[in-house]
């Protein structure tokens, strides 16, 4: 996924910033463990200089989703709820 994100390829990078999308979000952070960082960084450096406007909002997207869920679980982690409904 990281080389999707750095490729020179437009296409595939916004292929790339689609699949990290949803790789980390939805709570998939625990199965990547260390090698989210990296994709993270790698969508904000996409959000903030790629000349396409497209992926730039894609990555914008991913990058606040992800702080929203990680908001959240920080909420219920402070307040003790749980996940499951």
């Amino acid at each position: 996924m990281i080389e999707l994100l750095g490729d020179p390829r437009p296409m595939h990078r916004l292929a790339g910033a689609w699949v990290a999308q949803r790789v980390v979000t939805n709570g998939s952070r625990d199965r990547l463990g260390a090698r989210w960082g990296p994709i993270i960084a790698q969508l904000e450096e996409l959000a903030a200089t790629d000349e396409n406007p497209v992926l730039r909002e894609r990555a914008t997207r991913c990058i606040h989703r992800l702080s929203e869920e990680i908001r959240a679980a920080s909420t219920r982690s402070q307040t003790g709820a749980s996940d499951v409904a």
